[in-house]
């Protein structure tokens, strides 16, 4: 983060949240990041707020600390919305490793996927699902989860049709019959 934009009372809060977080008091970091993300957006520094919330998240659910990480991830997302930059490869990929470092059970998760995908759909028509990339990587990321069906519909809109037929294989060796193949090419030619 550039020093400049920050002012002294900005960075005596980020000192104390680091020492905060490494000290394992998360109620405490958590809201820390909370006052820095008011006063970062009152003062529209909006390209700084998403850098940190995207640390803050990826520092607490790579901790277990699912609430305070899912919590900064809608943050995030909100900001990424607010913000006018372009949806870029980089940003993508910034949402999609929080969706995979959430658990499953996460309530915030779905929500954090739809955020994600009416976000990424921004500025274009084309794009009313949501972007190509980042159902590609969100499916990717369910693959690795055995979710089959749910990266199935995300393999569907995401263009990468190679991914897609490798994953509906081990979906059919892992939980398929050897006389239901058929079946399986025919879901994926009728959806």
């Amino acid at each position: 983060m550039a020093k400049s934009c920050r002012g002294r009372a900005t960075e005596r809060v980020l000192t104390k949240l680091k020492t905060s977080f490494n000290e394992g008091n998360y109620y405490e970091a958590h809201q820390m990041y909370r006052t820095l993300y008011f006063r970062l957006s009152a003062q529209d520094q909006l390209s700084e707020l998403s850098e940190l919330l995207y640390e803050g998240a990826s520092q607490f659910l790579q901790h277990k600390q699912t609430g305070s990480g899912a919590d900064l991830s809608m943050l995030y997302i909100g900001v990424l919305t607010k913000a006018d930059g372009l949806v870029t490869d980089e940003k993508l990929e910034s949402v999609a490793t929080l969706y995979s470092l959430m658990s499953a059970e996460t309530p915030e998760r779905s929500p954090f996927l739809a955020s994600a995908i009416k976000w990424s759909s921004k500025g274009s028509a084309d794009l009313r699902f949501g972007h190509p990339r980042l159902h590609q990587l969100v499916a990717l990321s369910l693959w690795k989860e055995k979710n089959y069906q749910q990266s199935w519909f995300h393999f569907l809109r995401s263009m990468d049709g190679d991914s897609c037929a490798s994953m509906l294989i081990e979906y059919h060796i892992s939980k398929g019959y050897t006389s239901e193949v058929d079946l399986f090419i025919a879901q994926a030619v009728f959806k």
